[in-house]
Protein backbone atom coordinates (compact mmCIF):
# COMPACT_ATOMS: atom_id res chain seq x y z
CA UNK A 1 0.00 0.00 0.00
CA UNK A 2 3.09 2.44 0.61
CA UNK A 3 4.04 1.33 -3.17
CA UNK A 4 0.85 2.63 -4.00
CA UNK A 5 1.36 6.22 -2.50
CA UNK A 6 -0.60 5.22 0.98
CA UNK A 7 0.95 5.12 3.81
CA UNK A 8 -0.92 3.42 5.97
CA UNK A 9 0.34 4.62 9.51
CA UNK A 10 -0.62 7.97 8.99
CA UNK A 11 -3.32 8.08 6.23
CA UNK A 12 -6.86 8.09 7.91
CA UNK A 13 -8.76 6.82 4.75
CA UNK A 14 -6.58 3.70 4.29
CA UNK A 15 -7.23 3.01 8.03
CA UNK A 16 -10.90 3.68 7.75
CA UNK A 17 -10.95 1.13 4.96
CA UNK A 18 -8.95 -1.48 6.76
CA UNK A 19 -11.14 -1.19 9.94
CA UNK A 20 -14.51 -1.34 7.22
CA UNK A 21 -12.85 -4.89 6.31
CA UNK A 22 -12.05 -6.12 9.90
CA UNK A 23 -15.74 -5.70 9.86
CA UNK A 24 -16.90 -8.64 7.93
CA UNK A 25 -19.90 -8.32 6.77
CA UNK A 26 -20.90 -4.94 7.55
CA UNK A 27 -18.49 -3.54 5.95
CA UNK A 28 -18.83 -5.18 2.88
CA UNK A 29 -22.20 -3.89 3.28
CA UNK A 30 -20.97 -0.28 3.10
CA UNK A 31 -18.85 -1.27 0.04
CA UNK A 32 -22.07 -2.28 -1.66
CA UNK A 33 -24.00 0.36 -1.02
CA UNK A 34 -20.88 3.16 -2.23
CA UNK A 35 -21.54 0.57 -5.77
CA UNK A 36 -25.18 2.36 -6.27
CA UNK A 37 -26.71 -0.80 -5.53
CA UNK A 38 -29.95 0.30 -3.90
CA UNK A 39 -30.42 -1.75 -0.87
CA UNK A 40 -31.23 -1.09 2.80
CA UNK A 41 -32.59 -2.99 5.94
CA UNK A 42 -35.77 -2.76 4.56
CA UNK A 43 -34.44 -5.11 1.87
CA UNK A 44 -32.77 -7.27 3.48
CA UNK A 45 -34.69 -11.13 3.21
CA UNK A 46 -31.98 -13.25 4.70
CA UNK A 47 -28.60 -14.24 6.14
CA UNK A 48 -26.52 -17.27 7.13
CA UNK A 49 -22.87 -17.33 8.62
CA UNK A 50 -21.03 -15.26 6.58
CA UNK A 51 -23.85 -13.71 3.86
CA UNK A 52 -26.61 -11.32 4.02
CA UNK A 53 -29.43 -11.36 1.26
CA UNK A 54 -30.71 -8.25 -0.36
CA UNK A 55 -33.74 -8.04 -3.03
CA UNK A 56 -32.49 -5.64 -5.46
CA UNK A 57 -35.27 -3.76 -7.71
CA UNK A 58 -35.44 -6.11 -10.55
CA UNK A 59 -36.38 -9.23 -8.14
CA UNK A 60 -32.77 -10.02 -8.14
CA UNK A 61 -30.69 -11.09 -4.92
CA UNK A 62 -27.81 -9.42 -3.64
CA UNK A 63 -25.73 -12.11 -1.58
CA UNK A 64 -23.24 -9.92 0.21
CA UNK A 65 -20.01 -12.00 1.66
CA UNK A 66 -17.56 -11.27 4.47
CA UNK A 67 -14.01 -10.35 3.42
CA UNK A 68 -12.37 -12.72 4.79
CA UNK A 69 -14.87 -15.51 4.12
CA UNK A 70 -14.79 -14.32 -0.03
CA UNK A 71 -11.51 -14.66 -0.20
CA UNK A 72 -10.93 -17.87 1.40
CA UNK A 73 -14.25 -19.22 -0.60
CA UNK A 74 -12.00 -18.01 -4.16
CA UNK A 75 -9.00 -19.18 -2.97
CA UNK A 76 -10.50 -23.02 -2.34
CA UNK A 77 -13.16 -22.32 -5.43
CA UNK A 78 -16.37 -23.04 -3.54
CA UNK A 79 -17.77 -19.43 -3.62
CA UNK A 80 -21.16 -19.82 -5.74
CA UNK A 81 -20.09 -17.86 -8.84
CA UNK A 82 -16.82 -20.64 -9.84
CA UNK A 83 -19.28 -23.63 -9.00
CA UNK A 84 -21.98 -22.03 -11.34
CA UNK A 85 -18.71 -21.34 -13.81
CA UNK A 86 -17.49 -24.90 -13.75
CA UNK A 87 -21.21 -26.35 -14.29
CA UNK A 88 -21.89 -24.06 -17.42
CA UNK A 89 -18.53 -24.95 -19.04
CA UNK A 90 -19.13 -28.33 -18.28
CA UNK A 91 -22.70 -28.41 -19.53
CA UNK A 92 -23.24 -25.54 -21.67
CA UNK A 93 -26.43 -22.98 -20.28
CA UNK A 94 -29.50 -25.12 -20.91
CA UNK A 95 -28.64 -27.65 -18.76
CA UNK A 96 -27.13 -25.36 -16.20
CA UNK A 97 -30.42 -23.54 -16.19
CA UNK A 98 -32.03 -26.32 -15.35
CA UNK A 99 -29.63 -27.34 -12.36
CA UNK A 100 -28.86 -24.06 -11.03
CA UNK A 101 -29.72 -20.64 -10.31
CA UNK A 102 -28.37 -18.00 -11.96
CA UNK A 103 -25.22 -16.63 -10.73
CA UNK A 104 -22.60 -14.21 -11.65
CA UNK A 105 -20.53 -11.65 -9.52
CA UNK A 106 -22.08 -8.30 -8.89
CA UNK A 107 -19.00 -6.08 -9.98
CA UNK A 108 -15.17 -5.29 -10.01
CA UNK A 109 -14.27 -5.20 -5.78
CA UNK A 110 -17.78 -5.64 -4.64
CA UNK A 111 -17.54 -9.07 -2.17
CA UNK A 112 -20.66 -10.18 -3.12
CA UNK A 113 -22.85 -12.53 -5.97
CA UNK A 114 -26.20 -11.23 -7.74
CA UNK A 115 -28.44 -14.21 -7.76
CA UNK A 116 -31.75 -15.06 -9.64
CA UNK A 117 -34.19 -15.31 -6.83
CA UNK A 118 -35.93 -18.19 -5.91
CA UNK A 119 -38.53 -19.84 -3.27
CA UNK A 120 -36.53 -22.35 -0.98
CA UNK A 121 -37.79 -26.10 -1.46
CA UNK A 122 -37.97 -26.26 2.92
CA UNK A 123 -40.53 -23.47 3.01
CA UNK A 124 -42.74 -24.60 -0.06
CA UNK A 125 -42.38 -28.21 1.73
CA UNK A 126 -43.54 -26.66 4.96
CA UNK A 127 -46.53 -24.32 3.39
CA UNK A 128 -47.80 -27.66 1.45
CA UNK A 129 -47.65 -29.52 4.81
CA UNK A 130 -49.55 -26.82 6.18
CA UNK A 131 -51.96 -26.80 3.60
CA UNK A 132 -52.68 -30.50 4.61
CA UNK A 133 -51.20 -31.75 1.39
CA UNK A 134 -48.95 -34.64 2.36
CA UNK A 135 -48.66 -35.44 -1.00
CA UNK A 136 -47.23 -32.29 -2.84
CA UNK A 137 -44.75 -32.14 -0.10
CA UNK A 138 -43.45 -35.53 -0.81
CA UNK A 139 -43.50 -34.37 -4.61
CA UNK A 140 -41.47 -31.20 -3.25
CA UNK A 141 -38.86 -33.26 -1.29
CA UNK A 142 -38.89 -35.56 -3.97
CA UNK A 143 -37.90 -32.98 -6.38
CA UNK A 144 -35.25 -31.53 -4.61
CA UNK A 145 -33.26 -35.01 -4.46
CA UNK A 146 -34.11 -35.70 -7.99
CA UNK A 147 -31.78 -33.13 -9.18
CA UNK A 148 -28.49 -34.42 -9.99
CA UNK A 149 -26.35 -31.82 -8.45
CA UNK A 150 -28.06 -32.54 -4.98
CA UNK A 151 -28.38 -36.31 -5.24
CA UNK A 152 -24.76 -36.75 -5.40
CA UNK A 153 -23.86 -34.08 -3.09
CA UNK A 154 -21.82 -31.49 -4.96
CA UNK A 155 -23.16 -29.21 -2.77
CA UNK A 156 -24.91 -29.22 0.77
CA UNK A 157 -27.76 -31.07 0.01
CA UNK A 158 -30.48 -29.71 2.52
CA UNK A 159 -34.00 -28.62 0.79
CA UNK A 160 -33.61 -24.91 2.44
CA UNK A 161 -30.36 -24.71 -0.33
CA UNK A 162 -32.51 -25.60 -3.28
CA UNK A 163 -35.78 -23.42 -4.80
CA UNK A 164 -38.73 -23.54 -7.18
CA UNK A 165 -38.18 -20.99 -10.19
CA UNK A 166 -40.85 -21.19 -12.63
CA UNK A 167 -39.07 -21.23 -16.43
CA UNK A 168 -40.73 -21.09 -19.79
CA UNK A 169 -43.82 -22.82 -17.88
CA UNK A 170 -42.59 -25.29 -16.29
CA UNK A 171 -41.70 -25.12 -12.39
CA UNK A 172 -37.90 -26.44 -12.03
CA UNK A 173 -35.86 -27.24 -8.57
CA UNK A 174 -32.69 -25.89 -8.50
CA UNK A 175 -29.82 -25.38 -6.29
CA UNK A 176 -28.96 -22.12 -5.22
CA UNK A 177 -26.80 -22.21 -2.14
CA UNK A 178 -23.87 -23.93 -3.45
CA UNK A 179 -20.59 -22.22 -1.14
CA UNK A 180 -21.26 -25.34 1.11
CA UNK A 181 -19.60 -27.61 -1.77
CA UNK A 182 -16.00 -29.46 -1.05
CA UNK A 183 -15.07 -27.77 -4.47
CA UNK A 184 -14.87 -30.83 -6.37
CA UNK A 185 -11.96 -30.50 -9.22
CA UNK A 186 -14.18 -31.78 -11.99
CA UNK A 187 -18.08 -31.49 -10.65
CA UNK A 188 -18.92 -33.16 -13.93
CA UNK A 189 -16.54 -36.08 -13.94
CA UNK A 190 -17.21 -36.78 -10.19
CA UNK A 191 -21.16 -36.92 -10.94
CA UNK A 192 -20.87 -39.49 -13.81
CA UNK A 193 -18.63 -41.63 -11.68
CA UNK A 194 -21.66 -41.06 -8.86
CA UNK A 195 -24.01 -42.56 -11.70
CA UNK A 196 -21.81 -44.80 -13.30
CA UNK A 197 -21.40 -45.97 -9.64
CA UNK A 198 -25.46 -47.10 -9.08
CA UNK A 199 -25.83 -48.16 -12.63
CA UNK A 200 -26.78 -45.12 -14.51
CA UNK A 201 -25.20 -44.75 -17.39
CA UNK A 202 -27.30 -41.89 -19.06
CA UNK A 203 -25.20 -38.56 -19.38
CA UNK A 204 -25.45 -36.07 -16.36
Amino acid sequence: MIEAGFDVTDDDLILQIISSSAKEIDGRLGTAIASEFNISDESKIGHGGSKKAYLLPDGRILKIQGFYSLINAIATVTDEVSFYNRIHKQLGPECTRLLLADTEPAGQGIPAQIQERVFQTSTAIALAQKAGDPDLAKLLEEAHHSNPLCAYYLFEQKTRNTGLVLRDGKLLVVAFDTAGGGGEDDDIQYLKEQLLANGDTRDP
